[in-house]
């Protein structure tokens, strides 16, 4: 194409002057011949330029030079003139071509300092590592002229490749660099030269070998090895940063993991004392000989007895399941279920210190149908009718009332006890939260929080409710594979 370029230059140069070659000086002729020279070196380099003063020597000499349409060159000043004029062409060649070099190298070096200055950008934002890598492998391929870059990382003693830009590397190639580079043998063949010019680079850091760059091809001979090692650096950085990120992830996690276990181990012991306390009291009346008992006290013994076991049951069921969620080993058994059904499981399931005249299910409400666990929802729904029954004041009822509506149905709990400050709404479902004066400690809403959220629920406290407290439990309206009726 720059050949043709350069030749088309010529003839629409030369054919006019050939035409007006009458009038005009042989000085003028050659600046103008100029001009096609200086198009073959633009399009096509030096190479180019070079033909085109041969070219336009011969064509200033057989058609511009008298005697005309021959290569003889007629008085002396004819050979100056041819002389001045491939001199100059020369030059000009050699000065156009340098110009185009230069503009070339200044648009190489633009990119690599812009792939640097992105890939820096990346690292103080804290960019993920897949992203910072995948953009050093770019870089390296764009700026550098590298036909393929793999980033190779260890994994379980031995590299693997993380990333990568250009043509893809084939399975032979990467069975040939991957052996070589494994995790114990890597520094022994950094920097070696490979069949199909494959290099490798260390990534590393003061702190050990952290990986290996892979670049195939021979890369932009205007570009240095020391610019690739600054983009290896610039990755050895990137993954030692997303290293120490991910220790602090983990050390913040088994902090948070072992307060947990603390907060969680003292909730089960406030939790089990209470119902423990009453079987133990009732057991040791029952068995103690020189007590009189009267059968109708010997009667309540027996059912308060029972009543505790059952709580330390639907306890310990409770913290049971709710490890298994969040091991996430627990399958809930979806079904279709009344609303007022799961309100008297969920009676039946509280503790005797709450009257069963103490709960009213909105007749409105009690045919609204939910898709749920049908056991967990009512460990739910007891958690937060015992709850509500704790603290709502004598006489007063708890109130449980539902509606469907947008594809999810809304479960609400209200009381008329003291109600919960705003500024702790969000924190009353923390398993190890305690709650002061406001009360409401425990572990009942923490699982009733998990329970909900397994079924891709939520649960709220109404800030907006004036007479008391109300929970409120949203949840998902049906389930693939569920008819709903």
């Amino acid at each position: 194409m720059a050949y043709v370029a350069m030749t088309a230059s010529m003839v629409l140069l030369a054919v006019p002057m050939f035409l007006l070659r009458g009038s005009l000086s042989e000085a003028t002729t050659a600046l103008v011949l100029v001009v096609p020279v200086v198009v073959g070196v633009t399009a096509g380099g030096l190479g180019v330029g070079l033909v085109g003063v041969v070219m336009g020597f011969v064509v200033y000499d057989v058609v511009f030079i008298p005697p005309y349409y021959t290569l003889s060159v007629g008085a002396a000043q004819n050979w100056v003139a041819l002389g001045v004029y491939a001199l100059v062409l020369l030059l000009v060649a050699r000065v156009v071509s340098g110009l185009d070099d230069a503009r070339a190298a200044a648009e190489h070096r633009t990119e690599e300092a812009r792939g640097l200055l992105r890939l820096s950008e990346l690292l103080i934002e804290g960019k993920p590592l897949e992203v910072v890598l995948r953009v050093v492998a770019e870089s390296l391929v764009a700026g550098m002229g590298y036909s393929t870059v793999v980033v190779l990382l260890p994994r379980e003693g031995r590299l693997e490749v993380v990333a990568g830009a250009g043509v893809p590397m084939s399975e032979a190639e990467i069975a040939r660099v991957l052996p070589a580079a494994t995790a114990e043998a890597l520094s022994d063949r950094l920097d070696s030269r490979r069949g199909g010019q494959v290099r490798t680079i260390p990534l590393a850091t003061t702190d050990g070998m952290l990986g290996v760059l892979v670049v195939k091809g021979e890369g932009d001979p205007g570009s240095s090895s020391e610019v690739a090692r600054t983009f290896a650096n610039h990755a050895a950085v990137a993954i030692r940063q997303s290293q120490l990120r991910e220790d602090a992830i983990r050390a913040r996690a088994l902090e948070e993991l072992g307060e947990w276990r603390r907060a969680l181990l003292a909730m089960v012991s406030h939790d089990l004392r209470s119902p423990l306390s009453s079987v133990k009291a009732a057991l040791s009346d029952l068995g103690d000989p020189d007590l009189v008992i009267s059968p109708a006290d010997r009667a309540e013994l027996l059912r308060t007895a029972e009543s505790q076991t059952d709580t330390l049951t639907r306890l310990v069921s409770s913290l049971l399941d709710l490890s298994r969620i969040e091991a996430g080993a627990f399958e809930l058994r979806w079904e279709q279920v009344g609303v007022g059904e799961l309100a008297a499981e969920a009676e039946a399931l509280v503790g005797p210190e709450a009257s069963r005249e103490a709960f009213a299910i909105d007749p409105a409400s009690a045919g609204v149908r939910v898709v749920v666990d049908r056991l967990l929802m009512s460990h739910v729904l007891a958690n937060l009718m015992e709850n509500a029954a704790r603290y709502a004041p004598a006489g007063s009822r708890v109130e449980i009332a539902a509606f469907a509506s947008g594809g999810r149905v809304t479960i609400s709990v209200s009381d008329r006890g003291p109600g919960i400050p705003a500024r702790l709404a969000e924190r009353i479902f923390d398993p190890y939260f305690t709650a002061g004066g406001a009360g409401r400690a425990g572990l009942g809403l923490a699982i009733a929080k998990a329970f909900v959220e397994a079924h891709g629920g939520r649960i709220s406290v109404d800030s907006s409710y004036p007479e008391g407290t109300r929970f409120v439990v949203e949840l998902p309206g049906s389930h693939p594979g569920v008819p709903v009726s």
